[in-house]
């Protein structure tokens, strides 16, 4: 059985975004008292969800899961990956930009399809807009949360943004 995963997405940035995808990870955690984890998928500039958690050289990234998704069972995860003290799980997509060209839509696919397997819930973090890396998270997801802010820009840049999701 697999757990849900939860892609937050945006079309523009500075509109909470993260703050709400952290937000939701540590209350799906208080509420279910299941296993969570929070993956940061800004492929542009990672590195906020592990700022925020306090966690300053994470263990392992999206990258690293790449290369031994085959090998790896599910329950093996939680062993492998970072514990923020709450009991939020944390995955990075890299530790540095260069490696994010790793992760293509046919590895994003198996290592989401992996995590949802290991955790009862996933939830991630995208970077903003709608380039390839954030569609291939967003064909993995069980919910989609599109987040926006009321501003005439945010409002703006939503509209084509579900526009592009409709045709996609």
């Amino acid at each position: 059985m697999s757990g849900w995963v939860y892609m937050v997405a945006s079309a523009k940035g500075g509109v909470g975004k993260s703050v709400f995808a952290h937000n939701f990870a540590l209350a799906l955690l208080r509420e279910t008292r299941g296993r969570i984890l929070l993956v940061d998928m800004d492929l542009e500039y990672c590195g906020d969800g592990a700022l925020a958690l306090g966690i300053d050289s994470p263990r392992r990234t999206m990258v690293d899961l790449s290369g031994l998704v085959d090998s790896l069972m599910p329950n093996m995860l939680r062993g492998l990956l970072d514990s923020h003290e709450s009991g939020l799980h944390f995955l990075p997509a890299f530790r540095r930009p260069d490696e994010a060209a790793v992760l293509t839509p046919p590895v994003i696919g198996s290592c989401f399809d992996l995590l949802a397997k290991g955790y009862d819930a996933v939830v991630a973090d995208l970077s903003t807009g709608f380039h390839l890396g954030n569609l291939s998270c967003l064909d993995c997801a069980s919910r989609i949360f599109f987040v926006f802010d009321a501003d005439v820009l945010a409002v703006a840049h939503t509209v084509q943004g579900l526009e592009v999701l409709q045709h996609y």
